[in-house]
């Protein structure tokens, strides 16, 4: 190959490189040699000529692909393709994606080839031999290579290894999904998804993970915060961490990082959260619940009865239809049921609150929300079962709801209360015969 127009040093230091590469791997082989084995020396010094070695790795380099999402994760004996996937440097908003960040490639196939992989990690220039071999970088070649269409040929195999396969395909023993696709008007059309494990992504998280776990850093602040002293910077917990291992005593088999992994897979959790609420304090200083406790007791009430509010108000005058009645039921249902949910918890404190000197409430909602004290309170026991306490509760709720809700534009009159009343009052039957079956 010609060197016109080319920098001879940046040739030299890329051949440096490279000769310094396979020189290293040529002595690890012979210091493994006894001083009378010349014929297997000589052999390997064959071998490992720097245009004999580029020779065979371009062979071997088929047998390894560089991809960022393996089908090994689900199964070891996976067979379908893997993927290197490339994001573009930025996706509109609102997605949400790990594009743009520097990802490191992993490697699959054939474990005896990936001696490949570290040939084309090394750089030179501040580029690795394989960016500059998909580039079709001319000094690489030069320094390949005196034959141009031999250091071509290399090149091309190496900047290969990205390529996913031409007719990619999925596997019995990898992950598959059928999804419908309910708008194609067949039962039987669906797409078959194949999720595949996101190895770049989950090794950046593991090394993420492994600094803040391990770390001098880490380990100094947190002896710090043992003996209570000033520490320059934090450092990041994992509660709830857990593992899972990925090809047993062969990690390397699965892939190249998670053989650098250990084949240690980090899970992060992923439940719900869990809210602690303010306990649920009886209302012993107000005379009833309909009068601005029960909306301070739950946001879900006030917001609700907002949505009553605006969807009322937004009605035309005059207007009314089964379609718009039907409607308005919908939104005090869901005040009935978010009453009743307080309600519940009231009933699961412990028996007798009501009973307290300082309680104010009236009886009739005592024998609502505290009924587990007729169990050591006959008298209590005795007056609810001769008091029609539900249709007062239920009034009270009809005028409260009437007062909430009502406007100077639309106000609320009887037929509104009745209605809202009728509706708790079901509810509370239904409740009283659960009771007296306990």
């Amino acid at each position: 190959m010609s060197m016109e127009g080319l920098d001879a040093g940046e040739v030299a230091l890329i051949r440096s490189v490279v000769e310094g590469f396979i020189g290293a791997r040529l002595n690890s082989k012979l210091e493994k040699l006894g001083a009378d084995e010349h014929q297997k020396r000589e052999h390997l010094q064959q071998e490992y000529g720097r245009e004999a070695w580029l020779e065979n790795a371009a062979k071997r380099v088929g047998q390894i692909r560089l991809v960022t999402h393996a089908v090994k994760y689900s199964h070891p004996d996976a067979r379908g393709s893997s993927v290197h996937y490339a994001p573009p440097s930025a996706l509109p908003e609102p997605l949400v994606s790990s594009a743009g960040e520097l990802m490191a490639d992993d490697v699959v196939g054939n474990a005896a080839a990936l001696d490949v992989f570290k040939f084309l990690k090394l750089e030179s220039g501040g580029q690795t031999v394989l960016q500059l071999a998909r580039s079709g970088d001319a000094a690489l070649k030069a320094a390949f290579c005196a034959d141009p269409e031999r250091a071509r040929a290399w090149c091309q195999a190496f900047a290969g290894i990205t390529e996913d396969a031409d007719t990619p395909s999925s596997h019995t023993l990898a992950k598959q999904l059928y999804f419908p696709l309910a708008a194609a008007g067949d039962d039987r059309a669906y797409h078959l998804l194949a999720p595949l494990y996101p190895t770049s992504l989950a090794h950046k998280i593991h090394l993420r993970i492994q600094q803040d776990r391990f770390s001098d850093e880490s380990k100094a602040a947190r002896d710090a915060r043992k003996k209570g002293e000033a520490y320059p910077s934090g450092y990041r917990e994992y509660p709830n961490l857990a593992s899972r291992a990925f090809g047993g005593s062969k990690p390397q088999n699965i892939s190249q990082l998670n053989s650098e992994r250990g084949g240690v897979g980090y899970l992060l959790p992923s439940c719900p959260p869990v809210w602690n609420r303010q306990p649920l304090q009886p209302p012993t200083r107000t005379t009833t619940v309909f009068n601005g406790w029960l909306s301070r007791s739950s946001r879900e009430i006030r917001d609700k009865i907002k949505a009553l509010k605006a969807y009322l108000d937004s009605l035309p005058p005059d207007r009314s239809t089964v379609h718009l009645r039907d409607a308005r039921e919908r939104y005090v249902q869901a005040i009935i049921d978010d009453a009743l949910h307080i309600a519940a918890g009231l009933r699961d404190l412990p028996p007798g609150w009501s009973a307290d000197p300082a309680c104010k409430l009236d009886a009739a909602e005592a024998y609502w929300l505290d009924p587990h004290r007729a169990y050591a309170d006959a008298d209590f026991a005795s007056q609810a079962s001769l008091t029609d306490w539900q249709q007062q509760v239920s009034h009270r709720f009809g005028n409260w709801l009437n007062h909430e809700v009502g406007s100077d534009r639309l106000p609320m009159g009887d037929p509104e209360q009745r209605e809202w009343k009728k509706m708790l009052e079901e509810e509370l039957q239904w409740l009283s015969r659960e009771l007296r079956d306990e």
